[in-house]
């Protein structure tokens, strides 16, 4: 999957990867022959300290060695500060000139469930309205887009499309157009 990715991958593309938690849960396994114990946001954290590496150096094994590669971690508070989220769209914009393959990752290993809920209460409480809640790479690809329009937005997941609620299985879109109606995507 790296090789076949990372080789198409090119400036002007923004690639927002999943997968740290899982492979550094993977290379645990292989290092100690057991998994870690404890409370899962402990355990999410860990693991995905340890598969963040890996994840990067394994896209710059294989992207283009005449492009930069560029790690980006975000979690949901650089959306909902205006100049946070200027700072992440001006380097992403830096990225294309600069012939940079930025890879976005939500940063697993600082933002858990606690202190998420406890944030965006207090984006609430101080009168945002527009708060940005990504909570996994798929969200953050959506947000993303918002701040760079790109021309294609592809999430490659394992879920079945996307939904208006989460939790009514109905609610699956099930067509999204551009701004034309031949822009179908």
């Amino acid at each position: 999957v790296f090789s076949r990715i990372g080789s198409e991958l090119r400036p002007g593309m923004i690639w927002v990867s999943s997968g740290a938690v899982e492979i550094g849960r993977l290379d645990y396994i292989k290092r100690t022959g057991c998994e870690l114990a404890g409370p899962k946001s402990d355990i999410m954290t860990d693991y995905s300290a340890q598969g963040q590496a890996i994840l990067m150096g394994e896209y710059r094994r294989y992207i283009p060695a005449k492009y930069s590669v560029r790690q980006l971690l975000v979690e949901h508070t650089h959306f909902n500060d205006p100049e946070k989220r200027e700072h992440i769209h001006q380097f992403l914009l830096r990225c294309v000139m600069q012939d940079a393959v930025p890879i976005v990752n939500y940063n697993d290993t600082v933002s858990f469930e606690e202190n998420r809920r406890w944030e965006l209460k207090q984006l609430q409480s101080n009168g945002y309205k527009d708060i940005v809640e990504c909570i996994d790479n798929d969200e953050t690809a959506s947000v993303i887009s918002t701040l760079v329009h790109p021309k294609y937005l592809l999430i490659l997941t394992s879920v079945d499309g996307i939904y208006t609620d989460l939790n009514d299985l109905t609610t699956l879109v099930e067509r999204v157009e551009g701004k034309d109606a031949d822009e179908v995507i």
